[in-house]
């Protein structure tokens, strides 16, 4: 028994002697593996945080023009736009109010194929009234969006909540210009259809006005020559056909029909008058339009559009003052609507990198212990052992 345990006792010296010897090598080792563990696992953390994105767009559904959250279908819209990878590259690039290490850090967001959607995603709220209209309807166009939950991660806390910060601008912006640029193409096409249709219509009513007023003057004059005539019918002429009417219901009617084509065509011309200066407002839009543009820059090309409607149409109808001032309140509402997008409260920090610390603190420190050990036993070994390790390399003759 006792030979048994001098053996043990023994083999554990054995064990011991070498790893006491290199005690201070280890030490020394193991300290350095676990800094440089930590400095490396600190190069590589990742710090998150995330908001919730309050997202409003101008929206032209029914009526004027609305500041609203957008419909399911107007998301998608969006959601196309901004997973376009050369738009949200442009947009870094014209950031110059940030610094580099936060757009790079935003341009990782890109997840290739997924492009920005684990990044971003929409929070949708219904009514009470609109879940009964999808059922019935089986349309999910009521759907609205309430929100964007925003993403980001960079390799410092600050880092992270700014790429936060600037995701959501960069969704607001996207979701402006996209429905912006959709209403200015549509207005411009649809105006000049108007425009063209407006002013043919205007003529064929002076056409037809003048044909009306040749007749009030042949019935003018044939009554005259009937001034004397007791009976109460006379020959008229009407349309080709010779008809035989009382003088005065041939003229009530010339004159009924007359001020009828006239009220049209005063409907006629008020209208052409707001449609042409909504048409040069939204034609220097879409002519100021480029693909490089960002919704702020294109909300800031609505003033100098405005301006150009007023200089091109005099002001002296009430329908031409009418027209500016619906344009003027629109681009108001636009502009102004720009700042209700924003987070409901500033984004939130995570503290996933200094609670990983609590498990991977301890890790590191022992895997640099048993490196250390292993380093120190093999150094000193090899130290002890050197001159057989050289002779053992010698060439012999």
């Amino acid at each position: 028994m006792n030979t048994a345990e001098n053996a043990t006792t023994s083999a554990l010296l054995e064990i011991a002697r070498p790893i006491f010897r290199a005690r201070r090598l280890i030490f020394a080792a193991a300290i350095a593996l676990f800094f440089l563990s930590v400095l490396a696992v600190h190069l590589r953390s990742v710090y998150s945080s995330e908001g919730l994105f309050q997202l409003v767009i101008p929206t032209f559904r029914k009526g004027p023009l609305q500041i609203a959250e957008p419909t399911f279908a107007e998301h998608k819209k969006v959601a196309a736009a901004l997973s376009d990878s050369t738009r949200f590259s442009e947009y870094l690039a014209g950031r110059q109010d940030v610094s580099a290490d936060v757009i790079a850090a935003a341009a990782k967001q890109f997840d290739g194929s997924l492009g920005l959607n684990p990044s971003l995603e929409p929070q949708f709220g219904i009514t009470r009234a609109e879940s009964k209209q999808l059922v019935d309807a089986g349309s999910e166009n009521s759907s609205h969006l309430i929100g964007v939950r925003v993403k980001g991660r960079a390799r410092t806390a600050a880092d992270a909540k700014t790429v936060t910060e600037l995701l959501g601008d960069y969704v607001r912006d996207t979701a402006y210009l996209t429905q912006l640029r959709e209403f200015v193409l549509t207005q411009d096409a649809s105006l000049r259809a108007q425009r063209v249709e407006l002013g043919e219509r205007s003529i064929s009513l002076r056409e037809e006005i003048r044909i009306r007023q040749n007749k009030a003057e042949k019935l003018s004059v044939l009554a005259g020559k009937h001034r004397n005539l007791t009976s109460a019918t006379i020959v008229g002429v009407t349309d080709q056909t010779v008809r035989y009417l009382p003088v005065g219901s041939q003229q009530l009617a010339v004159d009924l029909t007359l001020l009828e084509l006239r009220q049209e065509l005063e409907n006629v011309e008020h209208t052409l008058t707001k449609v042409e200066i909504y048409a040069t407002h939204y034609g220097s839009l879409a002519s100021r339009l480029s693909p490089t543009q960002t919704g702020a820059q294109l909300i800031a090309e609505f003033p100098p559009a405005l301006s150009i409607a007023r200089k091109t149409h005099p002001l002296i109808s009430n329908s031409a003052q009418s027209a500016l001032l619906i344009l003027e309140r629109d681009a108001l509402k636009i502009r102004d609507g720009y700042s209700l997008s924003r987070f409901v409260s500033p984004p939130s920090q995570s503290a996933a990198s200094s609670v990983r610390w609590l498990f991977v603190g301890p890790a590191l420190l022992l895997a640099s212990i048993i490196l250390g050990v292993f380093f120190g036993i093999m150094s000193r070994w090899i130290d002890e052992n050197k001159h057989e390790l050289l002779e053992a390399n010698l060439p012999r003759n």
